[in-house]
């Protein structure tokens, strides 16, 4: 979880940044979470993902796109993502609750190698423009 940083499981406490909840359905996590790893564009593998971690599977090393999926966050989508050679992913997936209008959240998040950061804020400005 992108506001607090702890990991989203079935039972554990879960912080949006406006209030406290607890997620209850152990179901919801199990069926409804999506990972998946892309070469460019192309859709390479789903991983399933089982009691709040990905499951085993023989997904080879090297790098891949990722995008992430949970209900109730913004999807996750990383263009730099990289499988090691045991199948593990190389990355920590940081999901960001929806946000109330008018809010914005920046999240920042890095592995052992810090790369260039850019924020960019779009707003929708008067007659549909942007600012």
């Amino acid at each position: 979880n992108a506001v607090d940083g702890k990991e989203l499981k079935p039972g554990g406490r879960v912080l949006s940044g406006y209030k406290e909840a607890t997620m209850k359905h152990l179901k919801l996590w199990e069926e409804e979470a999506d990972v998946r790893l892309m070469l460019g564009t192309t859709s390479y593998v789903q991983v399933r993902v089982r009691k709040g971690s990905m499951e085993e599977q023989r997904v080879p090393s090297g790098k891949f796109v990722c995008q992430v999926s949970f209900p109730g966050f913004y999807n996750f989508f990383d263009p730099t993502c990289e499988v090691d050679n045991n199948g593990k992913l190389k990355k920590r997936i940081a999901l960001c609750p929806f946000l109330n209008p008018g809010h914005a959240r920046f999240v920042l998040s890095w592995q052992s190698k810090p790369e260039d950061m850019d924020f960019h804020l779009l707003v929708p400005g008067a007659g549909g423009r942007s600012c």
